[in-house]
Parts: C-alpha cells; structure tokens; sequence
C-alpha cells in the first residue's frame, strides 16, 4: 500500500471513528426483502434531492448499508453481495468497513482517488442485491455515505418497500381475470 493512499485512509479512519449525526442528504436508499430464513435484499440507492442540498458535480462515495454505527456490529448479519449486480455504477465490488462504521460496503477507489457515484440528474438510481440471515424492518437497517464532495457526511434509516407475498401475486391475477371475463360478458351484451 502506498504511502499516501495510507495517509489518506488514516486521516478518513479517524474522522470516521467520531460520531456522526444524522444530516440532510440529497439521496435514499429503498430496500426490499423476500424469502424465509436467507434473506434477498434488494437496495435501489437514488438521488431524489428530497433536501434540495444536490448540486451538478457532487460526487459520493463509501456507502456502508447495514450500518452498525458507534463501533456496534452491522445487524445485516453474514451478507453476501450478489455478483451479477457488479458493477453498480462506478463500484466493481463489495467490501466492509468496521471501527466508528461497520458493514458491508461500497467504495471506490480508483485512479488514485475517491471519486465514487457522480449522478448526472435527479432521479439517478444504483440498484444491487444480495443475501443475509437477518431480516431488518422498517428502521432497522441503517446506512451511510462517508465521503465525496459538496456534502457533509450522512447516517440515515433505509426505506422498506413492501413486496407482496406470492399469494397475493395470485389474488391479483385472479381479480384481474374477473374482470376481463366480466368486461367480455357485459361488451356481449
């Protein structure tokens, strides 16, 4: 490891060991979850701009989803990044963080620099998947976005989407069913 990319990551490791805040952030991250003991996740990470703070240019980088903050574990136990996800964006892998922040992660350190995810446009999306044994709830899965430029630093709660079970997938088509047969009954008339 050179010596200024480790000058450069204990510098980033001991701003990181203090606490953050939660702070305003112009993106969200949305999960949703299906199966019964591994669990899938599915994480969509989108510049909405909900705080009005983004601006063109503004980079941001080192996500930790599942973030276990203060130096506690990561509650998204054993997660195993989904390969046919990769790349998402600009990062080509999964990686951890542990110490102030820790879990799975992404992070992008290419040409020399933490360049990271530079949306074009509100509305800009990353999407990836992947497995855990736990399964977190409205409010439990917390995550992070530790560096790029023109921001402060944010710890956020992650957005659970519904998915609905296979059952009511069935109900649905049935439904739909019904009322095309009952469409054709009454243009039969």
């Amino acid at each position: 490891m050179n010596s200024i990319f480790r000058k450069m990551l204990l510098s980033l490791a001991a701003t990181l060991a203090l606490p953050l805040a939660a702070q305003a952030s112009p993106i969200t991250l949305n999960y949703s979850i299906t199966g019964s003991t591994t669990y899938t996740y599915e994480f969509t990470l989108t510049l909405d701009n909900h705080d009005s703070s983004w601006a063109a240019g503004q980079n941001f980088n080192w996500f930790i989803f599942g973030d276990g903050h203060a130096g506690t574990p990561t509650p998204l136990t054993n997660f195993v990044g989904d390969p046919s996800s990769l790349p998402i964006g600009p990062f080509t892998s999964y990686n951890t963080s542990s110490g102030g922040h820790n879990g799975p992660t992404l992070l992008d350190y290419s040409n020399g620099s933490y360049t990271g995810w530079v949306p074009s446009a509100v509305g800009d999306a990353l999407h990836w998947k992947g497995t855990s044994t736990a399964s977190l709830g409205q409010g439990q899965l917390l995550w992070s976005n530790l560096a790029g430029n023109g921001h402060n630093a944010s710890f956020e709660v992650g957005v659970l989407n519904a998915v609905p079970e296979p059952e009511t997938y069935g109900m649905l088509l049935a439904g739909l069913a019904l009322l095309g047969v009952a469409a054709r009954r009454k243009s039969a008339v």
